[in-house]
């Protein structure tokens, strides 16, 4: 107090354009200070805002492992063993900015030609012409948010899982990444590899050539041996989410429709979105959202889990729709579980379905 009192008086006994000088600057220091303070909260800076982040794949196994099933949920069934071969899973689902450069290069910059049958998006309520660097705002949203007295946080669009994009978009993109890292791609017809979305009868019967070396999505398989921890001795192994077996905790690890309300406040009525990548907290094995926020493709066709012995199974035989997992933040908990799976059509761009890719490691990848 005694000092303000001071600085008064020194204010007092200036002369006026010494006081004009200190009230402009006052002034100008008010105005920042207030702009800081009402926009603190518009943008969440995400430690991983950066694209090569979002690359980052994490080793699930790097020797053959056998799972002998049991119960009768999941992939994993009594009366089936499965062996999988060394590989890696993308620690993140794919995000837009990430399928936004590999995209450009595929249609700009590649010395072949690729076509998709669907652009993808950020997340639910943003379009296909969203920019990575976009914030991602929703006027109504942000107009009830303020009228609630809530803060309206958002982030760039690039943050965001990518959604609307077909099965078959999905394994032309993976070849896409593939070739743009100079690496072998998976995906193939008639010898001869995949570049177009729209060549149905290829694109939905593909030629998989799993020793490559290039990216590709995960088998349900994969899928889920990494949704669960990964080690069949571990106690996450039997955890109903990713990372958590208890329901009350469920919230910690996996957006669903009970918390994923835009202003978050739980209920269903509310405008529901999924959300940024990486939120949550991750699976022992450093995996985010294995367990809600969007649906995620795998490879296999949705058919009847035999019994037998299996070594890398892929399911390409039968029905046409393909396996998805994860749940979503537009679905109940129950989803979310990592036993749990649905189906959509493989040209079926859906606004709540993304993925993740899956790499098979060989020599020259470990």
């Amino acid at each position: 107090m005694h000092f303000f009192k001071q600085f008064l008086k020194k204010i007092k006994n200036m002369d006026p354009y010494s006081r004009a000088n200190i009230f402009y600057l006052i002034l100008a220091v008010a105005i920042i200070g207030s702009i800081l303070f009402f926009t603190r909260e518009k943008i969440i800076n995400y430690p991983y805002d950066s694209i090569e982040n979002f690359k980052t794949m994490i080793s699930v196994t790097k020797k053959p492992v056998t799972v002998i099933g049991k119960g009768d949920d999941g992939v994993f069934l009594e009366g089936r063993s499965i062996t999988l071969s060394p590989y890696k899973i993308g620690k993140y689902e794919v995000a837009f900015t990430f399928w936004h450069e590999v995209y450009n290069w595929a249609v700009t910059e590649s010395k072949h030609k690729y076509v998709f049958q669907s652009m993808g998006q950020p997340g639910i309520f943003m379009t296909s012409g969203s920019d990575p660097d976009d914030l991602y705002e929703i006027a109504d949203v942000r107009k009830k948010a303020e009228s609630l007295g809530l803060p309206y946080e958002t982030v760039k669009c690039g943050l965001y899982p990518v959604t609307k994009m077909s099965w078959s978009d999905a394994i032309i993109w993976c070849n896409a990444l593939s070739e743009k890292e100079g690496l072998d791609p998976v995906y193939f017809y008639d010898g001869q590899v995949l570049r177009s979305s729209l060549e149905i009868t290829k694109t939905e019967n593909p030629e998989v050539r799993m020793k490559n070396n290039g990216y590709r999505l995960p088998t349900e398989a994969e899928w889920e041996f990494a949704a669960r921890g990964g080690d069949v001795s571990a106690p996450d192994w039997d955890f109903g989410f990713a990372g958590t077996d208890d329901f009350n905790a469920a919230d910690d690890y996996a957006w669903h429709s009970g918390n994923s309300s835009f202003l978050n406040a739980g209920a269903i009525t509310e405008i529901i979105d999924i959300h940024p990548i990486g939120q949550k907290k991750p699976n022992r094995l450093g995996l985010y959202d294995m367990s809600g926020n969007c649906w995620e493709w795998c490879f296999d066709r949705y058919n009847s889990r035999l019994p037998g012995e299996f070594i890398d199974p892929i399911n390409n035989m039968g029905a046409r729709p393909r396996i998805i997992k994860s749940g979503s933040a537009r679905n109940p908990p129950a989803f979310a579980r990592v036993k749990s799976w649905g189906y959509a059509t493989p040209v079926n761009p859906g606004y709540i379905l993304g993925f993740r890719l899956a790499q098979t490691i060989v020599k020259d990848n470990q």
